[in-house]
C-alpha cells in the first residue's frame, strides 16, 4: 500500500495497477548497475497480499529473496577471489552471452505465432532476459568493494531481516544496484518472544497487537478488562512494537552513515523510505499514515517533520521521485503534487 500510490479502479486490488514507487524509480535509474533491483523478504508466505511489495507493470511481482543465503549467492559470489580464479570473467561472460542469445531468438521466433496475451508474456520473459544480459555485461565492481561472508542459515526472522538489509547496503556500496525494498515480514509472523517488551507484546504477532479491540484477530487476554483499560494496553504496546521496528531502521541509517561512499558517505547518496501499510490496524485505514524519510539524496534535508495537508500517497512519491530527478508535477490516481515544504 505504502510503495503504490494509485488506487486499484475497479482492478484486483490485491495488485497494483500501476508500478509501486521502487520499480518505477528502477526502471528510470539503474544505469550500468547489474542488478535492476533488489527485493528481500524474511518472510514464507507467498501470498500475493502478504509475501510481495514489489510490483512492475501489468502487475507482474519482483522476483523475491526469502534467504539472506540466496541474496548473497545472487549477488555477490561472482566476486568471491576463489570462484574467478576457477573461471576468469571473460570466460564466463562469453558462455553465458551464447545461451542468453539463444534465449532470447527462440523466444522472438515464438512470439510471431501467438496471440495478444501470450505475447505480453513472452515480452515479460524477454525482460528478464535483457536484465541478465545486463548482469552478464557489467562492469566488475570497483577494488574498493570487498565480499561480505557468506551469511549463516537463520530459521529466525529477526536475524534473517538484519542479514537482509546487511547486504542491501553492500550490494548499494558496490554499485551492484540503485534501489532495493526489504520488507520486514508479513504481519502475521513477527513476533518478539525472545525480546524483553513490556505488556504482554512476546505473546502475540504484530497483526494481533494491532488490530486491537475491534476486530476477530485479535489479542485476546483483554477481553475481561474495561474498554477504556483495554485501549489503554492495546495502545501501548502498538507503542513498544513499532518502536522495536523503528529502532532498526536507526540501524540502517547509521550503517549508511558509515558507508563509503562516491562522494561522501552512501547517507549523502541515498534517500531510505521507512513505511508501514495502514494508519490503523482495526479498520486498515490508510489515513494518518506517517513515514520516515533518512539520507541525503538528491539533496534531501532531514531533522524536519513535515504535515502531508491530508494529501494522497501519490503526494509523498511526487516528492520522493524529484529528489532522484524525474521533475513530476503529480503523481498517483488520484493525482498529487508534491508535499509542501518536503
Amino acid at each position: 500500500m505504502a510503495l503504490c500510490a494509485h488506487n486499484a479502479n475497479g482492478a484486483s486490488p490485491e495488485v497494483p495497477p500501476q508500478p509501486t514507487l521502487d520499480q518505477y524509480l528502477a526502471a528510470r535509474i539503474q544505469g550500468n548497475t547489474p542488478f535492476r533491483s533488489l527485493t528481500s523478504s524474511a518472510t514464507r508466505d507467498t501470498a500475493i497480499t502478504q509475501g510481495f511489495l514489489s510490483f512492475r507493470e501489468n502487475g507482474q511481482s519482483e522476483a523475491v529473496y526469502r534467504e539472506a543465503t540466496d541474496l548473497f549467492d545472487t549477488v555477490f559470489s561472482s566476486l568471491d577471489p576463489a570462484a574467478v580464479a576457477a573461471n576468469p570473467p571473460e570466460q564466463i561472460r562469453s558462455r553465458q552471452a551464447s545461451i542468453l542469445d539463444f534465449a532470447k531468438g527462440d523466444a522472438e521466433r515464438l512470439a510471431m505465432r501467438l496471440g495478444a496475451a501470450d505475447k505480453q508474456r513472452v515480452e515479460r520473459y524477454l525482460q528478464s532476459v535483457r536484465e541478465l544480459e545486463q548482469q552478464v555485461k557489467a562492469n566488475p565492481p570497483a577494488i574498493a568493494c570487498i565480499s561480505p561472508e557468506r551469511p549463516a542459515v537463520t530459521r529466525d526472522m529477526h536475524t534473517q531481516t538484519k542479514l537482509m538489509l546487511d547486504l542491501t547496503i553492500m550490494a548499494f556500496q558496490c554499485d551492484l544496484t540503485r534501489v532495493a525494498v526489504v520488507q520486514y515480514s508479513n504481519s502475521w509472523d513477527v513476533n518478539y518472544g525472545k525480546y524483553d517488551l513490556p505488556d504482554g507484546c512476546k505473546d502475540w504477532s504484530d497483526h494481533f497487537i494491532s488490530h486491537k479491540l475491534d476486530d476477530n484477530d485479535r489479542a485476546t487476554d483483554l477481553d475481561g478488562l474495561g474498554r477504556d483499560e483495554a485501549m489503554r494496553i492495546a495502545n501501548a504496546r502498538v507503542v513498544q512494537t513499532s518502536r522495536f521496528k523503528a529502532r532498526r531502521f536507526a540501524n540502517v541509517v547509521n550503517a549508511l552513515k558509515e558507508a563509503p561512499g562516491a562522494s561522501g558517505t552512501l547517507f549523502d547518496e541515498t534517500l531510505a523510505l521507512y513505511c508501514s501499510e495502514n494508519g490503523d490496524g482495526d479498520s486498515h485505514s490508510r489515513k494518518r499514515v506517517p513515514y520516515m524519510l533518512a539520507g541525503n539524496g538528491g539533496g534531501f534535508k532531514t531533522g524536519r517533520a513535515v504535515d502531508a495537508g491530508g494529501k494522497p500517497t501519490g503526494a509523498l512519491h511526487a516528492s520522493i521521485l524529484n529528489y532522484f530527478g524525474q521533475e513530476v508535477n503529480e503523481y498517483g490516481s488520484p493525482a498529487s503534487g508534491p508535499i509542501a515544504g518536503l
